[in-house]
């Protein structure tokens, strides 16, 4: 069952801004799921409800390797996230780009049992000497060696020389915009390498892929949890939502952070709306 929230607490304060003063909005709150929408959200929560569990089965080593690959936005970090802080084993983020030796020695800091999560890292895809590195390390032998038998010598976080192989007991999880099935099937010089790395990985494809999917999935977000946070009262969230719904084909990017940022606009004055038409809409 899903929660929706007809039955609205008193206790949602709104602020007090010019902003917030909300005219011709419809009797029907948005809270009303379609039936349309809760099939979506079935098939959505279940993938993201997946997700969870398998992360879990990272920190307790049932499982090497998990790629998550959905669009951007979505909550996919934050909730694999949420789920590592209920742990206190070594995890290392690597966000942005990463060069084959930092992959190599990220790699080596969390040998023992840790867990590196690569957050929209995707350069690391692009090179062949990163993607054979990392075929090494979610290798299913039971014994994982990694080299890296170059002239550079390299140190970790103490200081001390990191060896040019070492055995990984650690895990790995990647979290990514890119389609890997889509990626092999380009039959692209990297397709061997993105193939490889799915034959030795949980796949797990989080299916946001239209604009209506999104949609719900941001729907669902901003309801049970946004609304809330933000201390937004019945009359303010349909507002936003009905403008989110009725303009969904036309942002730039429909996301939860898309959201947050009107969220912000609309606390700010009454002209929210102008001001996300110029900056959040396609030209």
């Amino acid at each position: 069952m899903f929660k929706h929230y007809n039955n609205w607490n008193s206790e949602f304060l709104a602020p007090t801004s010019a902003g917030l003063q909300s005219s011709d909005i419809s009797e029907i709150f948005y809270s009303d799921f379609t039936n349309e929408e809760e099939e979506v959200l079935a098939r959505i929560n279940k993938r993201f409800a997946i997700m969870t569990r398998m992360t879990k089965g990272m920190i307790t080593g049932n499982i090497r390797s998990m790629i998550v690959s959905g669009g951007p936005g979505i909550g996919k970090s934050f909730d694999i996230e949420e789920v590592l802080k209920t742990t206190k084993i070594y995890r290392d983020f690597v966000k942005g780009t990463v060069s084959a030796p930092g992959l190599y020695k990220a790699l080596y800091e969390a040998r023992n049992g840790g867990i590196v999560i690569f957050d929209d890292c995707d350069k690391v895809f692009d090179n062949e000497e990163s993607l054979n590195i990392l075929k090494n390390a979610l290798d299913s032998s039971d014994v994982r060696t990694i080299s890296y038998r170059k002239e550079k010598t390299f140190q970790d976080n103490n200081g001390d020389d990191i060896p040019s192989s070492f055995e990984f007991k650690g895990g790995v999880i990647f979290i990514t915009n890119i389609d890997f099935v889509e990626m092999v099937a380009q039959q692209s010089k990297l397709s061997p390498h993105f193939e490889a790395l799915m034959s030795r990985s949980f796949y797990l494809d989080l299916t946001l892929k239209t604009i209506f999917d999104r949609y719900v999935r941001v729907k669902d977000i901003f309801l049970n949890k946004m609304m809330q946070k933000e201390k937004l009262s019945k009359k303010q969230a349909s507002e936003i939502l009905q403008f989110v719904d009725k303009n969904k084909d036309k942002f730039i990017e429909l996301s939860l952070r898309t959201v947050k940022h009107i969220i912000q606009l609309y606390k700010f004055g009454q002209d929210w709306q102008d001001i996300i038409k110029v900056t959040k809409f396609k030209v």
